[in-house]
């Protein structure tokens, strides 16, 4: 870590002390209800792309 520049280093040591006390088990359903909402994001842009409705989002 020490080749980190120090913000980084801090940042880091600050993470570590804030994941100490942290619930696994709230940790374990947060993550999961987190992965299923980029699953439905992913599904609804292949249907934008299919749809070819993508591109207007990106022109603004």
């Amino acid at each position: 870590m020490n080749e980190m520049p120090l913000e980084k280093q801090f940042s880091h040591t600050k993470f570590c002390q804030q994941i100490q006390d942290i619930d696994l088990d709230s940790a374990k359903k947060l993550l999961a209800d987190i992965h299923l909402l980029y699953l439905g994001q992913q599904t609804l842009f292949a249907e934008l792309a299919k749809r070819g409705t993508l591109g207007s989002f990106e022109a603004s």
